[in-house]
């Protein structure tokens, strides 16, 4: 059974599926076993997602955010959409959109980083 469920909360997805795909403005990002993407996140916006959970071990006053905004997406950035937002950016992140790279087997992420 196939089941697509779209949410920011990725405690819930660990909770009801096998597999996960990370997506940002519409596109793939990382995809993996769910345990896998949790444990090993390689995108940075999946790690970004991953830090904005709460973590009831440790006292915060403020939770995680990524910073910057969305883009429009009737105006994308070229390259890697989420570069203007992305603290590990290059320079071909602006440039080109990041081809998918096998991490192991059945861990694939779309970033310039690997």
């Amino acid at each position: 059974m196939s089941l697509l469920f779209i949410t920011h909360e990725l405690g819930i997805v660990s909770e009801i599926g096998d597999r996960i795909v990370v997506m940002y403005a519409g596109r793939v990002a990382e995809t993996a076993v769910v345990s896998e993407l949790l444990k090993r996140p390689k995108h940075p916006y999946t790690s970004g997602l991953i830090n904005c959970l709460p973590d009831i071990t440790q006292k915060k006053k403020r939770l995680e955010s990524i910073p910057g905004t969305v883009p429009s997406l009737i105006d994308l950035p070229g390259g890697c959409l989420f570069h203007p937002r992305c603290d590990r950016a290059m320079a071909i992140c602006r440039k080109k959109e990041p081809p998918p790279v096998n991490i192991n087997h059945g861990h694939t992420v779309f970033c310039h980083l690997y």
